[in-house]
C-alpha cells in the first residue's frame, strides 16, 4: 500500500517539495519543553552561555532532580545526534556528568532548553545539486574540559552543502599543546572520512572533486603533510 510522501520518521518531521527536503525535530522540542514547563520561558541565542563552567559546584542534586537531569540529557542526546547539530556540543558536555549532576548542571541544562525554545524549526534541509563536493570542518577546544583538561574534537562534513555527520567528544589523552590536540581532532576526522567515502562509492554516488578537510592550525597543518608523521 502506498502510504505517500513519509511526514514523520523517529519522531523526526520530513518536509517535501520539489528539488527540496527538509528535516526537522519541532513536534519532538516542543514536547520536550512541556515536559519540563518551559514552552512559556524567554528564548535565548546560544546553547551556553558565555563563560559557562562545568565543572561540579559542591551542590548535588536530589535523586529527584538527578533523574529529571539525565532524562533531559538523553534527549538532548537524540536531538543532537539526528537533526540538531547546533546541540552537539552541549549535549555531550552535560552528558559527563549524568551519574552524579549538580545544581550548575542542571542550570546549564536549562539554558540549552531555552536556546531550543527560540529555535524549534531549525533543522537539515537537503537540495538537489548539479554538483556534489564533500568537505568537512575540523576543530578542537585544548584542554576544553576544566575538570581533567583533556581537549575537545569537533567536526562536521557537508555533502552538497548540507551536514551528514558530525561529532563533539573529549578525547581520549591529554595533549600538551594546541598543535597535538588539533592534531588527534583531524585524525579523528580522517578516519570519518575514510569511512563516508567508502559509503558514498558503495551507494554509487559519485564526487565532482577530491573530499577537502578545513583546520585552522598552522602547527598541525606542518605536521599532516609531514612524511615523518
Amino acid at each position: 500500500k502506498d502510504l505517500g510522501l513519509v511526514s514523520t520518521f523517529l519522531g523526526m518531521e520530513v518536509s517535501q517539495s520539489p528539488g527540496l527536503v527538509s528535516v526537522h525535530l519541532s513536534h519532538y522540542l516542543s514536547g520536550f519543553l512541556d515536559e519540563f514547563e518551559l514552552s512559556n520561558c524567554n528564548s535565548v541565542v546560544t546553547p551556553f552561555a558565555a563563560g559557562t563552567c562545568l565543572v561540579p559546584d559542591g551542590h548535588v542534586l536530589s535523586s529527584t532532580e538527578a533523574s529529571r537531569y539525565r532524562t533531559m540529557v538523553g534527549k538532548l542526546l537524540f536531538a543532537a545526534n539526528t537533526v540538531r547539530v547546533d546541540l552537539s556540543y552541549a549535549a555531550s558536555a552535560l552528558s559527563r556528568f549524568i551519574q552524579e549532576p549538580h545544581a550548575n548542571h542542571y542550570a546549564a541544562a536549562k539554558h540549552v532548553l531555552r536556546y531550543i525554545k527560540g529555535s524549534l524549526s531549525m533543522g537539515l534541509v537537503f537540495k538537489k545539486q548539479d554538483v556534489i563536493n564533500l568537505v568537512g570542518y575540523c576543530d578542537s577546544d585544548w584542554a576544553g574540559d576544566k575538570v581533567d583538561r583533556k581537549s575537545i574534537t569537533g567536526y562536521v562534513f557537508m555533502l552538497g552543502g548540507t551536514a551528514i555527520t558530525w561529532k563533539s567528544t573529549k578525547q581520549q589523552t591529554v595533549a600538551l599543546s594546541s598543535t597535538e590536540a588539533e592534531y588527534m581532532a583531524l585524525g579523528d576526522a580522517v578516519k570519518e572520512l575514510l569511512w563516508l567515502t567508502q559509503l558514498i562509492s558503495n551507494i554509487g554516488l559519485k564526487l565532482n572533486s577530491s573530499p577537502i578537510i578545513f583546520e585552522d592550525n598552522e602547527g598541525c597543518w606542518l605536521l599532516s603533510n609531514s612524511s615523518t608523521y
